[in-house]
């Protein structure tokens, strides 16, 4: 089976799967690095030209944006099965970031996701089906698109594992005082995620009054980070100010992972966490909700602990594991084998071929 990526976004979700497993891919990227008009019309050529030397027998849209467009586009003018990789679902998302930038009154933006919603509506009624990344995603989708349940496969994402087993968090932990450190990373891009990192920096506060060694780091940026820095100065006495820590875009994310005593995730916008894996990767136990795919990640007290709700619930499960090192580090070992089997490339290289075949 020769199989037809076209990318744009975390290109890597597809590719080293499929590296991993020596398959029969071509991967056309779309660089933008000339510019966005540029970018797209030569994959789009680069595409058309290889459809015609070795023609494919699924293309894979990566994503619901433009390649994702231009796959379908493809795959209905040559008659090829088209199947598009979701980590999320666009339609929600676009319409969030709509309704948003409508009120913020950045109407260029309001344009541009109108348009990206309408090239969803076109590839949930089009495309021959969709690899997606959870059960709850496959829910989500399901009663949006045009195609049976069962053209709707589940395949997880990959992880580097190497990468985050052997992060170093010493540089990291030079920068906090206290002994121990609670982390969440996020994307304040997103108003889901916002609210998430909002309910955890409350559920800390009794945490950080009780004790003055615990610091607790925010790594993120994105659109809604002012609004956290407005919201923690405006929630928080000042004496606890200076142990919440709002680190804006972080390069170094492994290492702060390897730093953490603990890591606390909280989303409404999510099919299957990145943060979550990577900081299982790292041997890091994870405090989440058992919302949008993060059920399917953590199993509770095995590798990891599920809060049904936020406020004191969610303050104690924090407290019970920072007062309990023995517990973090069963969990967080767990957790890092979980990840290590689930998410390896070659593991899911076989699934996402298997998918394919079964979707074609």
């Amino acid at each position: 089976m020769h199989v037809l990526a076209l990318l744009e976004h975390r290109a890597d979700e597809v590719v080293e799967p499929l590296e991993a497993v020596d398959a029969d891919e071509t991967v056309v990227l779309v660089d933008k690095s000339d510019g966005m008009v540029t970018g797209y019309r030569r994959a789009l050529q680069a595409a058309r030209k290889q459809i015609k030397t070795q023609r494919p027998d699924v293309i894979i849209g990566g994503r619901a944006g433009i390649a994702s467009l231009f796959a379908l586009g493809l795959g209905t003018l040559y008659r090829i099965p088209t199947v598009i990789q979701l980590g999320g679902n666009p339609a929600k998302l676009y319409r969030d970031r709509r309704i948003e930038f409508r009120r913020r009154r950045e109407f260029r933006q309001v344009l541009k996701y109108s348009f990206l919603t309408l090239v969803t509506w076109f590839l949930y009624r089009y495309a021959s089906g969709f690899l997606v990344v959870s059960e709850a995603l496959k829910r989500e989708i399901t009663p949006l698109v045009n195609c049976n349940p069962d053209k709707i496969e589940i395949v997880r994402v990959p992880i580097d594992h190497d990468h985050y087993a052997t992060a170093d968090g010493t540089a990291w932990r030079d920068r906090f005082d206290g002994d121990r450190l609670v982390v969440t990373v996020t994307n304040l891009a997103f108003e889901g995620k916002y609210e998430g990192v909002r309910e955890t920096v409350d559920a800390m506060l009794p945490v950080l009054e009780a004790d003055p060694e615990i610091t607790y780091a925010v790594a993120g940026d994105g659109l809604y980070l002012e609004s956290l820095r407005a919201y923690v100065d405006r929630a928080v006495d000042p004496h606890l100010r200076d142990r919440i820590q709002l680190l804006g875009f972080v390069d170094d994310v492994a290492g702060l992972y390897a730093a953490a005593d603990l890591v606390v995730y909280l989303s409404s916008v999510d099919g299957y966490p990145n943060v979550v894996r990577e900081a299982q990767a790292t041997g890091r136990a994870v405090v989440a909700t058992p919302s949008h795919g993060v059920a399917e990640q953590i199993e509770d007290g095995v590798d990891g602990v599920l809060v049904e709700t936020t406020g004191e619930e969610l303050t104690a499960a924090i407290d019970r594991l920072l007062t309990n090192p023995d517990e973090r580090e069963r969990l967080g070992e767990n957790a890092q084998r979980r990840v290590a089997e689930e998410n390896d490339p070659e593991t899911i290289g076989a699934e996402l071929l298997a998918a394919l075949d079964r979707l074609r």
